[in-house]
């Protein structure tokens, strides 16, 4: 039986047209039964006992609350059986999120189709943390999804993998661009991803960014620093360097009408041809340059006896003082032209530029402790992605997660300019304070990528062939859209949270349906939610917390 009692005072009145007891708080009413009416000799009064039943909706209609069911429908000799019971917490709040940043009906027009599947397997992603095809049809069991009553094991997803056609996916992305853009800066980053096939041409060794000794493919995106949203990705072989695949990027960005966009990268995509080629393309850019070009140490060098004055401070946005000074108009030639650029400098107020640092390894410390306690810092995720490896290994089949320094990165941070961050750009106008912190604004993209890979568990390729590998990398990406909307409605939550806090303790809300013996439909379950679950869906609803549990019941996934 699913009855609760509780006894109190008689202070509320009787509603003659329900027959409920009504305790109204805040415009909700509660609904209440009476159960006993005594008097209490010890007391001197009369107490009621009433038993908590639901609260009424607009339409005076009975909404059940917890677990208990309407008045007289149920008794010690009924039959219940329970229908049908599912995790409804993450998955709702990801529908409601594809929904209204249009990411459904983007998808919708790409892949009438499959884009259902697409969206169900995007949404095992997220809420599991794992991209295990085979681990599928066990999440789908007990979780809603845009897909009902269709099975999806394995070898099924690997066929939907191989079946989204190149034409299909550049559609969506050109579509997804238009949908998504802001007009801000974008950031263009590569990543590498291992894997272990050898039926897969575009795997080769290169350059690998977690120090691992496997081939690999390159995968590429371009954030908008305005949505947070990826608006586009790219996949290169991974024997190809970082700074050659730039050039395919505008020609391709190009013909999705990415034009006049501002690009924010790293020194890893600076180099003469890719300088030219935006000023070709007659893309903006804002570009750090790595500390032994000829040009990043001359301007460094001009500057370095001067920069630390009081003249030259700038604090940005986050408090954050730097010394910065700006060269001169300068111009970029080749043979043909002569474009206008200028060069900013910036250091920190470390006496000598040529030692890491005693601040950035106390910082580096701090980091270590964090990860290998579990306790991640939102804010120091570029610093876990530029300068830690995870490292997992299955003790008595568990398996285990630890984190050690990347030590080619610490020794590449000491040099006779370390200390020093010098950025050329095509945007004359702008400030050294404003170039920073455009410049500054690209750990989207680092955070993108270390979600993609450590909470969507891509760092490892599970497929064999370029198609399948196609198919998945383009529904990984539909992931990250996801996980990167998440982490721009979370921002500014009053509270310690991870993307893992989130999908563990929202995935623990259920929506049930009970048969009762003598009613032809079954009756609607709500489970509980609590506190924390309140604030975080508060945020990701973006409604009042005392609303979050009704709005989550509310959403239809259809």
């Amino acid at each position: 039986m699913f009855l609760v009692f509780i006894v109190i005072l008689i202070t509320m009145k009787k509603d003659e047209k329900t027959g409920y007891y009504i305790n109204e708080v805040n415009g909700r009413k509660y609904a209440y039964i009476q159960k006993s009416h005594v008097w209490n000799k010890e007391k001197k009064q009369a107490e009621t006992s009433l038993e908590y039943v639901g609260r009424l909706d607009e339409s005076g209609k009975l909404v059940p609350k917890r677990r208990h069911l309407v008045k007289a429908e149920i008794n010690e000799e009924t039959k219940l059986s329970l229908a049908d019971q599912n995790r409804v917490g993450m998955v709702r709040v990801l529908w409601r999120i594809a929904t209204e940043i249009k990411l459904v009906e983007t998808l919708k027009a790409a892949f009438p189709r499959t884009w259902d599947t697409i969206l169900s397997l995007s949404f095992y992603y997220v809420s599991s943390g794992r991209n295990a095809a085979y681990l599928y049809s066990s999440w789908q069991e007990d979780h809603e999804s845009p897909i009902k009553g269709k099975s999806l094991e394995g070898p099924d997803i690997t066929r939907l993998f191989s079946s989204m056609e190149e034409a299909r996916r550049k559609e969506f992305l050109k579509s997804w661009r238009n949908t998504a853009s802001s007009g801000k800066p974008c950031f263009n980053d590569i990543t590498s991803i291992s894997s272990y096939s050898k039926e897969n041409e575009m795997v080769e060794f290169g350059y690998n960014r977690d120090h691992e000794d496997l081939p690999q493919i390159n995968l590429g995106l371009v954030v908008d620093s305005g949505s947070k949203l990826p608006l586009y990705y790219h996949v290169h072989d991974g024997g190809i360097r970082d700074v050659s695949t730039l050039e395919h990027v505008m020609k391709e960005g190009f013909a999705f009408n990415m034009k006049n966009m501002l690009f924010v990268m790293d020194k890893g995509f600076y180099a003469k041809h890719n300088i030219n080629s935006m000023y070709s393309f007659s893309y903006q850019f804002i570009v750090a340059m790595p500390l032994s070009s000829g040009k990043a140490k001359a301007a460094i060098d001009d500057v370095r006896s001067s920069i630390r004055h009081p003249s030259n401070i700038i604090v940005t946005s986050n408090g954050e003082a730097v010394y910065a000074k700006t060269s001169s108009l300068q111009y970029w030639s080749n043979e043909d032209f002569h474009w206008p650029c200028r060069i900013h400098v910036y250091t920190s107020d470390n006496e000598d530029a040529g030692k890491r640092g005693m601040k950035l390894d106390m910082k580096l410390a701090e980091c270590f402790r964090e990860l290998n306690a579990g306790d991640w810092n939102e804010a120091h995720v570029a610093l876990y992605a530029k300068y830690f490896d995870m490292n997992v290994e299955t003790v008595d089949g568990v398996e285990k997660k630890t984190y050690s320094y990347k030590e080619k990165a610490l020794e590449n941070a000491e040099s006779h300019y370390t200390g020093y961050l010098a950025i050329v750009t095509d945007q004359v106008d702008l400030t050294s304070r404003e170039v920073l912190e455009i410049y500054r604004s690209k750990d989207a993209v680092e955070k993108a990528f270390y979600d993609l890979k450590n909470e969507q568990d891509a760092k490892r390729l599970g497929t064999h062939s370029a198609k399948a590998m196609d198919g998945k990398l383009f529904t990984l990406f539909i992931s990250s859209i996801l996980i990167s909307e998440i982490r721009r409605r979370m921002d500014g939550f009053n509270g310690q949270w991870t993307l893992n806090s989130i999908r563990t303790s929202l995935d623990k809300i259920t929506f049930s349906k009970v048969k009762i013996e003598h009613l032809k439909k079954a009756k609607e379950l709500k489970g509980l939610v609590s506190k924390t679950q309140r604030e975080y869906l508060a945020k990701l609803l973006e409604c009042l917390p005392y609303e979050a549990a009704d709005e989550l019941f509310s959403i239809q996934i259809s």
